[in-house]
């Protein structure tokens, strides 16, 4: 229900200030919803059954929320959208990039494992795809980011591709993104083939590594026709995936096999605190008082 009135409410929050500060509710709730779901997740694996009643009450107030929002939402008049429209896909502002922003602490042995999986990868199949799991805000796109650092200072690749994917796994996005990272004179391609064409061209001769960042679909087929494609257009063998994602599903779907899977763990006490250190103070002395 919600995302098909986020259509409406996109389309009217210029037109009306009511229906913009109910579009930032939603928002902000759905952000709260997706940490409630982050911690149900994470209990669950963890098997703290003393935990299991506050992450309950968790679900019990977002789902209070949502209904008080869902009826204020009638009250402005917004409608359901129906299929036969064409929906944008709200993305809650999700977009990252592959430039680190500040120091990291405590990742040096997954980078390590991933590096090693990467450059032990089959040189003779075309694709080798390893999956990076956990939980919301462990840091899988920063150990992503690490791991292109290193993989193109050691000259694993020969170009490295960084696409966003979110909620909108589209295939011909996706390749589009990817010839624009490559050619950015070919960004404005709406023909499928052209890219395709294009993409082999810019691939040619060229070992790659292709990050596909915040993975959430878990349709297998959407992702075997971009599997089938990136073969067709890339000559060389040796290339690799890196995928990054919440879901368990999704790694399964996508990665080659579980063997090519890491799993993000909880950073230590110590890396915790070395982290509030460096935030707070800087290269300062801190005290416990």
């Amino acid at each position: 229900m919600i995302r098909a009135v986020l259509q409406d409410a996109e389309e009217q929050q210029t037109k009306r200030e009511p229906v913009k500060l109910w579009l930032k509710k939603l928002r902000e709730v759905a952000y709260e919803a997706e940490d409630v779901l982050d911690e149900l997740a994470y209990e669950n694996l963890r098997r703290k059954v003393e935990m299991q009643e506050q992450s309950g009450s968790g679900v019990k107030n977002i789902n209070e929320l949502l209904n008080k929002i869902k009826n204020e939402a009638m009250g402005y008049g917004l409608q359901v959208v129906t299929k036969d429209r064409i929906m944008p896909q709200i993305d809650l502002d999700r977009v990252t990039d592959s430039v680190l922003d500040d120091p990291v602490v405590g990742r040096e042995a997954d980078v390590s494992k991933i590096v090693n999986l990467l450059n032990c990868s089959n040189d003779q199949q075309v694709l080798t795809i390893v999956s990076i799991v956990g939980m919301g805000g462990l840091g899988k796109t920063t150990l992503a980011k690490l791991v292109c650092q290193e993989v193109m200072e050691k000259k694993f690749f020969d170009l490295k591709i960084w696409v966003c994917v979110s909620d909108n796994f589209d295939d011909q996005r996706i390749l589009g993104e990817m010839l624009q990272t490559l050619n950015a004179n070919m960004g404005g391609l709406t023909n499928k083939d052209a890219v395709l064409q294009e993409l082999e061209k810019a691939l040619e001769g060229k070992k790659f590594l292709l990050v596909l960042d915040d993975v959430w679909n878990e349709v297998s087929k959407r992702w075997d026709d971009l599997k089938t494609r990136l073969v067709r257009v890339s000559r060389n063998t040796g290339n690799a995936i890196v995928v990054t994602t919440r879901s368990e599903q999704v790694a399964s779907i996508m990665e080659t096999s579980t063997h090519y899977r890491h799993t993000l763990n909880l950073l230590s006490d110590d890396e915790c605190w070395s982290i509030m250190k460096e935030r707070a103070f800087g290269n300062g002395e801190a005290s416990i008082l």
